[in-house]
């Protein structure tokens, strides 16, 4: 590693030797070295200062070694199943994906600079009442470092930016620098540049997935605080292509519907009792899976999702014991695409959304509170693995082999993304038709 490291940042100081050289030959032969040369020289000495030292890899990898604070991840992931929820209520027996994670991240850093009722609503909406901020933000900071080195055969990330056009407050951005990895950057809103600048940075973060997500910003909008994940990982036990064929899958209240069918046998956490069965199936080394949990009656995904609550979550989730199952689950593509505001104010979030909400932690140019909470995610499960990515970003205004127990997914089911030692859930979702993106 050392090696390597001493060879990237050489070739880097190489190309300053060569371009020395042609600024000296310039007045021989000519070369002009303003026309590529300069640019050559600062490029190569940006990227090699970029390498990473083999002692900071060294940092990092002991950091994700770390596990986050459990009540933190708890906090997480009960604002996910209050979210799922509201959302179920909201548009019944409709396919939903989202980023708990996301959400709360993004929520999280906005909470930093949120005082008086907004910040009381906000604690709440996130669990995050009864523990101490500090302990929050750095919850998400190890976090963070962790999803990078979760798994070496599963690829996640998780990133933050700030783009403003008001002054912000010093201890905002320290905090949003040190513990999110978020720096601020200056946009002209009024710009009609400006949603561009913010869609290539959130399609370069989610690889690409997830593109103009913002169409235009509103007349005093000021600040947007931005979230994005990404997850690719193959599974473990692959789905022979071979063996994939329509079957039928069933829907609440109306006709089945066709609906391609993958299959498999494999060993992985598995727990079945007389209302649902679980499976955590597992993706490259095993440190990360996709939880699928599959209600008894096939019309009983809604009263499954009015039923949970996080202590039922965590006991399920112990519950699970490895065996070995002959899974058959339907290929299918989810892209969901809202305002948040409805389903946050239904957990509490109003007070956030009026304008005498007090954000002056954030900036003190003027009166500021949130105009709108976008979130999109995108999920598609195929033969080869899962490819997931979300973006959330609270916008705000300035005034101014042997056959094993069947494990068979054919009809509506709650699934989600899961980092395997921590039990975070990176994503949620509710499958009412796998045919219906």
């Amino acid at each position: 590693m050392k090696r390597l490291w001493r060879w990237l940042r050489n070739m880097g100081l190489l190309c300053v030797v060569l371009v020395g050289v042609e600024i000296l030959l310039d007045p021989i032969v000519g070369v002009g070295p303003i026309s590529g040369g300069y640019v050559l020289c600062y490029n190569a000495v940006q990227w090699a200062r970029s390498i990473p030292t083999p002692a900071a890899i060294s940092r990092r990898r002991r950091a994700a070694g770390a596990i986050p604070n459990p009540a933190v991840v708890t906090a997480q992931n009960g604002f996910g199943l209050r979210y799922l929820k509201a959302a179920t209520t909201q548009h019944p027996r409709a396919n939903l994906f989202f980023s708990p994670y996301s959400l709360s991240a993004s929520l999280a850093l906005a909470m930093n600079g949120a005082r008086g009722a907004a910040r009381t609503a906000l604690e709440r909406a996130l669990g995050l009442s009864r523990i101490p901020f500090a302990t929050t933000n750095h919850a998400y900071h190890e976090m963070d470092i962790r999803l990078n080195y979760a798994d070496p055969k599963v690829q996640i990330a998780s990133a933050n930016s700030i783009w403003t056009g008001a002054s912000l407050q010093p201890d905002f951005t320290q905090t949003a620098s040190r513990e999110y990895g978020a720096d601020a950057q200056r946009l002209d809103f009024a710009s009609p540049s400006a949603p561009a600048r913010v869609n290539d940075w959130i399609a370069s973060h989610t690889r690409g997935r997830i593109r103009n997500a913002v169409a235009g910003f509103g007349g005093n909008e000021r600040i947007a605080l931005v979230n994005a994940v990404y997850f690719h990982g193959e599974w473990t036990y692959k789905f022979e292509k071979s063996n994939t064929r329509n079957s039928p899958f069933h829907r609440i209240g109306i006709e089945p519907v066709s609906a391609p069918t993958m299959r498999t046998q494999m060993d992985a956490p598995f727990h079945h009792t007389h209302d649902w069965a679980a499976a955590r199936l597992p993706y490259g080394a095993g440190g990360t899976s996709m939880l699928i949990v599959l209600p008894r009656d096939p019309d009983g995904l809604p009263a499954m999702v009015a039923s949970l609550t996080p202590a039922t979550w965590d006991s399920m989730l112990r519950s699970l014991t490895k065996a070995h199952l002959s899974v058959t689950m339907p290929r299918f593509r989810m892209d969901c695409r809202a305002d948040a505001d409805r389903t946050l104010k239904s957990l509490g979030l109003g007070p956030c959304f009026e304008e005498t909400a007090d954000f002056t932690g954030i900036s003190a140019a003027g009166p500021c509170w949130i105009s709108t909470v976008a979130h999109q995610a995108t999920l598609n499960v195929d033969e080869e693995g899962a490819t997931a990515a979300a973006m959330s970003m609270p916008r705000l205004n300035l005034a101014s082999e042997h056959m094993g127990y069947p494990f068979r997914v054919d009809h509506p089911f709650l699934c989600a993304i899961m980092d395997d030692a921590t039990n975070q859930a990176l994503f949620m979702g509710a499958v009412y038709n796998p045919s219906s993106p």
